[in-house]
Formats: structure tokens, sequence, C-alpha cells
């Protein structure tokens, strides 16, 4: 039987170890992603940062980085680092090509999400946690309506969607592996996002597809 004071460890040593998978998996799917970009982009110069191939690779490596501070008793740090890697990339890609909106805020969000509630559920960075991949999401959908600005147009749609499916499968079957033990105000928050995310991922799909055979 358990004392009172082993018990905290048990469930930090828990917590550690959960980040620790999240973070392999994340970095492991993203360093996948971003060779499977790098080869179907062979031969097309890499002009700026923000490329998908550059960001990609860049939360490969938050990913690893996490998962080495989660072998050190750092879970909310690795967390944090492989979030903050999501949100800047998410940021520099809405705001250099357009239509993309959709694929990139259900990603944000799903992902967000189950790593929030499967590492570090009901803590204070959780919640600035699941903010802000709500404030991304709804920017990033915004600027696909209101096209304030001109954007690159996404030169591998299919691709793009495919990798986005992909990943929104792995991160949902990770938040649907806690859903019970969510709370009901979350559950109602879950359900309305997916709700709204469906429809709005398939129209943004629709949308790109017709004004690409328009042009």
């Amino acid at each position: 039987m358990q004392t009172k004071k082993e018990q905290p460890a048990v469930f930090a040593d828990a917590l550690n170890q959960r980040a620790f998978v999240v973070s392999i998996g994340t970095g492991a799917a993203m360093l996948v992603v971003g060779i499977v970009l790098w080869i179907n982009g062979w031969g097309v110069a890499l002009e700026r940062l923000s490329d998908a191939r550059v960001l990609s690779l860049l939360i490969a490596l938050a990913g690893i980085i996490g998962a080495v501070l989660s072998r050190r008793g750092r879970a909310a740090q690795g967390v944090g680092l492989i979030l903050a890697a999501l949100y800047v990339s998410v940021l520099l890609t809405v705001l250099s090509m357009a239509n993309l909106g959709a694929a990139t805020a259900a990603i944000t969000l799903l992902l967000t999400f189950s790593v929030t509630s499967f590492v570090i559920p009901s803590t204070n960075m959780a919640r600035y946690a699941n903010i802000a991949a709500v404030v991304f999401s709804v920017f990033a959908v915004l600027l696909d309506i209101f096209q304030p600005f001109q954007r690159l147009v996404n030169p591998y749609p299919s691709l793009t969607w495919v990798l986005a499916t992909l990943l929104l499968l792995a991160y949902g079957a990770l938040l649907l592996r806690q859903y019970r033990s969510y709370s009901l105000r979350v559950k109602f928050i879950i359900a309305f996002l997916a709700a709204s995310l469906i429809p709005l991922a398939a129209l943004a799909f629709l949308n790109d597809r017709n004004t690409r055979a328009i042009l």
C-alpha cells in the first residue's frame, strides 16, 4: 500500500511517462511529414523559413527535445515546447499561405486538447494552452474567410489534406482514449468543436478544389 508521500511521486512518474510517449509520437509523426514534404517538393527552392518543410521539422525537433525533458522529470516543459512550436508554425503558415485555415485549425485544436488532457490535465498551463489553440484556430479560419492580404497558394493541396487527415486520426484516437475521464463541460466543448470544425473543414476543402478548377 502506497503512503501519502509516495502517491505524488507515482503520479509525477506517470505524467512524465505520458509526456515521453506524446513527445516521441509527435516527433516521429512530424519527422515523417517533413520527409514526405521534402521528397514531394524535391528540386523546389527553399525561399522562406515559413515553408511547411521547415516547420514540420521544427515541430519534430521540439518533440525530440520534449522527450528528453520528460525523461528528466520535466513533463510540463516538454509538452509546452511542442505546443509553442506548433503555434509558431501555425501562425507562420497561415500568414504566408492561403486556404489552410480549416486544416491548421483542426490540427491545432485536436493536438492541443489531446496532449493537454493526456499529460497535464486540470492545470493552468492546460487552460492557457487550450485558450491559445482556440485563438490561433479562429485567426487562421478568419484569414481564409476575409483574405485581408495576398498570400501564396498551397502547391500540394491533396498531400496537405492526406497528411492532415492522418494526424487528425492519430490525435483523435488519443483524445477519445481519455474521453470518459473528462468533465461534462469539457465533453460539451469537444462536441461543439467537432460539430463546428468538421463541416468547416469539408467546406474549405470543396472551396479550395472549386477555386483551383476555376483558375
